[in-house]
């Protein structure tokens, strides 16, 4: 499995401009064989900080994503909403378990 993370800040005011554009990319890529997990989730403090989290089967999968998904005329509309990127990290893994349960006690 591969887990790819992006870690960025929208400029002010752009946020639902971008919201928008990810909602698009996040409806061509829906039901992506080889895509197990893709999600946004927001910084608690910043809703401008943003972070993007996606589970691929393999590389191969991987791959498939950046042709279907954020292909140039979506990474050309969004590049000027964004304001930095922190962090743009790929990781593999050999399978994903859970390193804490929620049980106190165990």
């Amino acid at each position: 499995m591969i887990v790819r993370m992006l870690h960025y800040q929208i400029k002010p005011g752009k946020r639902d401009a971008y919201l928008k554009l990810f909602r698009d990319l996040q409806e061509r890529v829906a039901g992506m064989e080889g895509l197990a997990f893709f999600d946004l989730f927001q910084d608690l403090e910043d809703p401008n900080t943003l972070f993007l989290a996606a589970v691929f089967e393999d590389e191969l999968d991987m791959d498939k994503y950046t042709e279907v998904g954020p292909n140039q005329a979506y990474s050309d509309a969004v590049a000027p909403l964004i304001e930095s990127f922190d962090l743009a990290m790929s990781y593999e893994v050999s399978k994903a378990t859970a390193l804490y349960s929620g049980s106190q006690g165990e």
